[in-house]
């Protein structure tokens, strides 16, 4: 019969690096969708106002906005402009409503 040696410490070293690079990688991806999760939750939120307020102007109802937003009108003869931004980040979205 043939002798056995078993596992080299350097496969377990070599192993130990491949399976420590894969899980970085993991962690860097998930991180990754986590950030654009978040992004687009408050992209999601800051929309959800915007098209409230657009609403509202075309129902000839006060605007009412959620105090985490800011809220810029400007109107004139047949358009307004509604521009919606979050007061904790530089996301601001527009729209032009006819009315």
């Amino acid at each position: 019969m043939g002798t056995c040696d078993g596992i080299s410490l350097t496969e377990v070293l070599v192993s130990l690096l491949l399976v420590t690079s894969a899980s970085l990688a993991l962690l860097k991806q998930q991180w990754h969708v986590s950030q654009l999760t978040n992004q687009l939750s408050l992209q999601n939120s800051t929309l959800l106002q915007l098209d409230n307020a657009s609403e509202q102007l075309l129902a000839k109802h006060p605007f009412e906005i959620d105090a985490q937003f800011h809220l810029t009108y400007t109107k004139n003869q047949h358009q307004a402009l509604i521009s919606v931004s979050r007061r904790s980040d530089l996301l601001t979205l527009k729209r032009i409503v006819s009315i």
